[in-house]
């Protein structure tokens, strides 16, 4: 979400003597201060937008807390608006952030953003995926990411890294994503038929696979049923085995006791 106007969206670079940002202490949270709500358009976020900033915002929270980093859910950060050539706040939908004294960050502290991408809405999406991807290039935040979140969207990420200002479209290797500007750091886009809501990517840091708690707990239960019904299934073949086994002692049992009685 962004407070700021967007009627022009091009590409309308400023010089690279842009001003250093200033670090004042942000007290601007939106009018209504409603999160994930973009008063400019009064769009507010769908379900599946809703589904996306809870399980891979949970997931960026455990990359914050093993890497030391800050996580921002739709929270204001002091950018360069060229368009009108002063320090302005912004909102990403999620982003990644270097330790940096609270309540004054600013562009210069973003080492990942991801805008969750809303297709319902011309506007938005034309924000979403132009204007946010602009202002993240133009104050030069080292990777941004587009995020659709639709099950009935073909699409799951972009992603766009920076090398020599400007945004370069990065092809995932094997269907996996590596954050430079955070080693260690993978978004891993699972095949089509994994999909769920909220769920189009598995986060991993430094070789560990993040979850949501829930989404976890579901896996474990699932997990735990199928230990279960295996376990089962193993007994119930022993008991047949068994009880086959026993079938086995008694035929020969009779046979014996046959054989004896015709001698």
């Amino acid at each position: 979400m962004s407070v700021a106007p967007t009627s022009r969206i091009s590409i309308d670079h400023p010089s690279p003597e842009r001003p250093a940002l200033v670090r004042h202490v942000h007290t601007d949270y939106g009018e209504l201060g409603i999160p994930f709500y973009d008063e400019e358009l009064d769009v507010a976020q769908g379900v599946p937008h809703g589904y996306v900033t809870r399980i891979l915002g949970m997931d960026l929270q455990r990359v914050a807390e093993r890497g030391g980093f800050k996580v921002f859910a739709d929270n204001p950060v002091w950018y360069w608006d060229w368009r009108y050539n002063k320090q302005k706040a912004f909102f990403s939908d999620l982003a990644l952030l270097k330790p940096s004294p609270d309540e004054r960050e600013i562009a210069d502290d973003v080492l990942l953003a991801v805008e969750v991408v809303t297709t319902t809405h011309q506007k938005k999406m034309e924000k979403d995926t132009k204007f946010q991807k602009e202002l993240n290039e133009c104050n030069g935040v080292p990777e941004f990411v587009l995020y659709y979140p639709d099950m009935s969207d073909a699409r799951s990420l972009v992603w766009f890294r920076l090398v020599n200002r400007k945004y370069v479209e990065i092809e995932p290797n094997q269907d996996c994503f590596e954050c430079q500007s955070i080693p260690g750091l993978v978004f891993k886009i699972l095949p089509r038929t994994r999909w769920s809501p909220g769920r189009k990517v598995e986060v991993s840091y430094k070789g560990v696979l993040l979850r949501d708690p829930e989404e976890e707990f579901r896996m474990r239960l699932e997990l735990e049923r199928e230990r279960t019904a295996a376990r089962e299934e193993t007994e119930a073949l022993k008991q047949a085995l068994e009880a086959e086994r026993k079938a086995r002692m008694e035929l020969e049992r009779r046979l014996a006791e046959l054989k004896n009685q015709q001698s």
